[in-house]
């Protein structure tokens, strides 16, 4: 990408919180200096800008969202397609910037996403004993960039949920577990994404238990209810549910008219996504709800019908599905 081509606010002499203004511009502006001629100083300097920022979108992420995880997924995906990429990145803007800012992350990163690609995705008993072996190395070299990073980096959102990735995914770490997790949620304690790496730990699919999913979820609303009411509690089983294929939420020990609270406590705040109001539909579906189905796919087509004659268009015809089909009964 040709740097004329940048974005004004990458390449203004100042960045400021304020002109991060959409999260998922600012994630594909983000990713766009990861190409393959990274810019370092550009990614080093909106790295540095959002990257260590309490600030949110107007939508609820946070700003250091929009460096993470373009930074995540695409150090995945060269790791699996193009391994050779994601190491030269990596030693290059650790060349270019040291190792005191989000650099220090991509190592990790890399080293974690090597981990995974060595020992492949599949069930445990298809793994060599290589494999093994492999995998255990990389987590422990991801958990040493981890631990050497600057003490300002290891503040940061990122820095924990990537500790409690490396945490989990270790045998070797179980009785780190329960501290490293704690700690997470204590600094972070309404980053969605930090109980959403627990809840799929403690799934009955990886010997886990629905009691145990629950056990997470609780421990979600009970950090954060003072300040956000039952709405991180409805997001953490969201995040697991929405394309969980192995099982539904009434599998789960969800508690049904906690979660229908932190619908309404989502629905209150501004920015409010519409396609979660579907998904939320949809759960309550799985719940056979009829009322709170109905309830959300009339909040749904609100936002939505709002939302098209802002841009003056036509609403988009939708296929009908059984979810809504129930809610219309």
């Amino acid at each position: 990408m040709d740097p004329k081509e940048f974005p004004a606010i990458l390449t203004s002499p100042e960045c400021k919180n304020r002109d991060w203004l959409y999260f998922e511009e600012s994630k594909r502006n983000f990713g766009s200096l990861m190409g393959a001629q990274p810019n370092y100083e550009l990614l080093d300097r909106a790295a540095n800008e959002i990257g260590f920022s309490r600030d949110r979108f107007k939508t609820g992420e946070y700003l250091f969202e929009a460096v993470y995880m373009p930074l995540d997924l695409g150090l995945q995906a060269v790791t699996q397609h193009h391994p050779e990429f994601g190491s030269l990145f990596v030693e290059q803007w650790l060349r270019a910037k040291g190792n005191e800012g989000y650099a220090q992350l991509a190592q990790a990163l890399l080293q974690y996403h090597q981990a995974w690609h060595a020992r492949s995705n599949g069930a445990a008993s298809t793994v060599t004993p290589e494999g093994w072996k492999l995998f255990y190395a990389k987590l422990d070299e991801a958990n040493s960039s981890l631990e050497s990073a600057s003490s300002k980096l290891k503040q940061t959102g990122p820095w924990h949920d990537l500790k409690v990735r490396v945490t989990f995914a270790n045998p070797k770490y179980e009785r780190d577990r329960t501290k490293v997790f704690e700690a997470a949620t204590n600094a972070w304690p309404d980053y969605v994404a930090l109980y959403g790496i627990a809840m799929n730990y403690m799934h009955p699919r990886w010997g886990g238990s629905y009691e145990a999913m629950e056990g997470v979820a609780q421990m979600a609303l009970k950090k954060t209810r003072q300040q956000h009411g039952a709405a991180v509690y409805a997001q953490v089983y969201e995040r697991q549910f929405r394309a969980d294929c192995d099982c539904t939420l009434a599998d789960s020990k969800v508690d049904w008219p906690t979660m229908k609270q932190g619908f309404h406590d989502l629905e209150a705040r501004p920015g409010i996504h519409i396609e979660g109001l579907k998904h939320h539909a949809r759960m309550a579906c799985q719940m056979r709800d009829r009322d709170e189905a109905r309830r959300l796919y009339v909040r749904y087509d609100e936002v939505q019908r709002a939302f098209y004659e802002k841009l003056g268009r036509a609403i988009d015809s939708e296929q009908p599905d059984d979810c809504r089909l129930f809610a219309s009964r």
